[in-house]
């Protein structure tokens, strides 16, 4: 939880030097210093949690409660504008070309934040493509290929990897995985659903993973 807390605050940081907009324009007005705060109230608390270095009373564990539904509704709250925006996984593009017609790309897409619990699927057509095999965010479904933000590697969907080995059978399970850390050359993530540590090197996609990483750790 300090990893995402410290990204956060890092790349806000990094959007207000360099005058940056973000995608989302709603996040202009929330990245700062009020709302970093709210996000690291958690982590010394979560810390304590974790190694078990805390022993409360019953009566102290209501007021935590307490305390903790309020901050965690504060932050819903900044952040309920998020909603709006289709977070997808493009699974699939293929061309789709006429005589005398100009090319659509057909989009198989998978709707991530959405309350059914099938990840509800629908296929799109554009005149441009977008990321394949990805998960983007999108500002309307009607503008994928021009208003898009990829989020790839630092969110990935293993529901459409085939697992047709031993090793990946053990290794993979079928999620949606946020990047924890890179350490010694190694991509690490954690699920959102999943509880038990995924060895992604197994993923078929996951050099490409690698190499994109690599691509923001060269930007200068």
């Amino acid at each position: 939880m300090g990893n995402y807390a410290w990204l956060i605050r890092s790349t806000g940081n990094i959007y207000t030097e360099k005058g940056i907009k973000p995608f989302i324009t709603e996040m202009s007005s929330i990245l700062n210093n009020k709302f970093y705060k709210k996000l690291e109230f958690w982590v010394p608390e979560r810390n304590e949690i974790s190694h078990y270095q805390i022993n409360l009373t019953d009566q102290e564990t209501q007021i935590r409660c307490f305390e903790y539904q309020e901050k965690l509704t504060e932050i819903l709250r900044d952040l309920c504008f998020l909603i709006k925006y289709p977070l997808v996984t493009v699974t699939e593009i293929r061309v789709n070309k006429t005589k005398r017609r100009k090319a659509l790309f057909n989009h198989e897409l998978k709707i991530l934040n959405s309350s059914s619990s099938d990840f509800t699927g629908k296929e799109k057509s554009y005149e441009r493509f977008s990321d394949n095999h990805s998960v983007i965010l999108l500002k309307s479904l009607k503008q994928t290929p021009d208003e898009y933000l990829n989020l790839s590697p630092l969110i990935i969907d293993t529901q459409n990897e085939i697992l047709d080995n031993r090793d990946k059978i053990r290794s993979i399970k079928k999620d949606i995985f946020l990047y924890t850390k890179w350490q010694h050359n190694r991509l690490y993530y954690l699920g959102t659903e999943v509880t038990e540590k995924c060895d992604m090197r197994q993923l078929s996609c996951y050099n490409q993973l690698v190499n994109e990483f690599q691509e923001y750790l060269n930007i200068k």
